[in-house]
């Protein structure tokens, strides 16, 4: 077998391909040696327009580094990436020649919303998660989103250093069966004080206020006399309309409870049920939303205990 050795130290590949369009802000460029590198060879790494960038190496990967931007890189810019000659591998030999890569970045704008946009049956507590191709100003959200029809909401960004997502929380949840158009204007800043182009606007459909029922204490034989049954909603639930919303036939007091996340109950006789028996628990339209939104039809589950051993 015989093989041609490479002549000399030198870059084999690059990514983003010279000429790439459309680089993210936040998207880590790669190095591929034909040798073993190190920290040695940092100093001989340029970035025109000079831009701050941190060098990662492995240890598993010898023939490679990874440089990733310190916060992002500036929209809409073309950058030239250079690795001048004379830089060292780990074996002493040096590169020839200043090896030159050039991307440009895309501009400001939004990389994912949640739910999709014209989405029908979305969840009356679904929080909207929207990620942007550069870390945001913060300050600039407010006065740029408006939501139709008016919503009382919570904003959050993720993470909190370099925040590129946000999270929109109603309150006391959507209004069922309503389309909602949410959008973001030409106020939208990123930190580094691009704005957006144009508006951008998205809608979705929220679905109708439903529960739905599970049990706790399912024996082979049918169910235990001391069940707990957990009733969810798709929305916020107001919780002082519980209680007077749930009933039980045969009759026997009921004791409910609250769920931590505020849209579920769980519902235990005060007493043991009665063998053998059908049972039908019914949730009335008397319980609500937070915002006060009721349910459209009552709710039943059913049944049966198991017997006396």
């Amino acid at each position: 077998t015989t093989f041609v050795p490479e002549p000399y130290f030198r870059v084999r590949g690059f990514w983003p391909e010279d000429g790439a369009v459309g680089v993210g802000p936040t998207a880590w460029l790669s190095f591929e040696f034909n040798s073993g590198v190190d920290s040695s060879i940092t100093p001989y790494l340029r970035i025109e327009p000079k831009a701050e960038f941190n060098v990662q190496f492995y240890s598993y990967q010898a023939h490679q580094i990874y440089i990733s931007p310190g916060t992002s890189w500036s929209g809409l810019t073309t950058y030239t990436v250079l690795f001048d000659s004379g830089a060292p591998d780990t074996a002493g030999n040096r590169s020839r020649e200043t090896f030159r890569s050039s991307f440009t970045t895309g501009g400001f704008g939004i990389l994912d919303f949640y739910p999709v946009d014209s989405s029908q049956g979305v969840s009356l507590y679904s929080a909207l998660s929207i990620y942007f191709t550069m870390p945001l100003d913060t300050a600039s959200i407010r006065a740029a989103l408006s939501i139709e029809p008016p919503t009382v909401h919570t904003l959050r960004v993720f993470p909190s250093s370099r925040p590129d997502h946000l999270l929109i929380e109603p309150d006391s949840g959507w209004d069922e069966l309503t389309m909602y158009t949410v959008t973001f204007d030409t106020n939208l800043r990123s930190f580094s004080g691009s704005r957006l182009a144009e508006p951008v606007r998205s809608t979705f459909t929220t679905a109708r206020f439903r529960v739905t029922a599970s049990i706790d204490g399912y024996w082979p034989n049918g169910v235990s006399r001391f069940p707990y049954i957990s009733v969810g909603a798709n929305g916020p639930l107001r919780e002082s309309s519980i209680p007077g919303s749930v009933r039980i036939v045969p009759a026997v007091p009921l004791n409910t409870l609250m769920g931590s996340n505020g849209r579920y109950f769980t519902v235990a006789p005060a007493e043991l049920l009665a063998p053998s028996t059908q049972y039908t628990l019914t949730i009335d339209t008397t319980l609500q939303t937070k915002a006060g939104i009721r349910l459209s039809t009552p709710f039943t589950f059913s049944f049966r205990t198991a017997p006396l051993e």
